[in-house]
């Protein structure tokens, strides 16, 4: 799907650059554990721990074809 972008997708993909740049931030303090950060990433973005590890695993915005 090499298309132009909708606005939906977007603000998905903005969104999840906030998503991972939050995570890398709170990660990336001394000694801070993986599992709280995602914990404090879902509390703040209101999104699942599986929409989580997927935006920070996999990259962002799946593609649907």
């Amino acid at each position: 799907m090499n298309g132009p972008k909708t606005a939906t997708r977007k603000a998905k993909e903005k969104r999840d650059r906030k998503v991972k740049a939050t995570f890398q931030a709170l990660a990336s303090s001394p000694g801070a554990m993986k599992t709280a950060c995602v914990a404090e990433v879902m509390k703040r973005f209101r999104l699942s721990r599986a929409t989580v590890w997927r935006i920070i695993v996999g990259g962002g915005v799946a593609q649907v074809d």
